[in-house]
């Protein structure tokens, strides 16, 4: 599943900058991209700590794949994850919407 996740991306770069808002991937901490490849694979934004060692070998596979090291922690940037929480609705009558 990792390897066909990562065959159908193009610019693996160019797409973990989107997840963080064009952030430069040089910027990112391990956590963020720790967060992100969770996000990706498991589809969750809430890490499991039964996960964190499969998931840690996930990130040394990434980071031979962009022949880059992260730093430890997390970055300043704020990921889309914040855009896919739930919309709160609420119901209005049609005459609200007339008046």
């Amino acid at each position: 599943m990792f390897e066909n996740s990562w065959n159908s991306t193009r610019d693996l770069r160019g797409y973990l900058s989107l997840w963080f808002k064009g952030a430069d991937v040089e910027t990112l901490g391990r956590e963020d991209v720790k967060d992100w490849i969770y996000w990706r694979l498991w589809n969750s934004t809430v890490r499991q700590s039964q996960d964190e060692e499969e998931l840690e070998q996930y990130m040394s596979r990434v980071e031979k794949l962009l022949d880059m090291q992260f730093p430890e922690g997390h970055g300043k940037h704020i990921s889309m994850n914040v855009t896919m929480e739930p919309l709160r609705m609420m119901h209005r009558p049609l005459f609200y919407y007339q008046v």
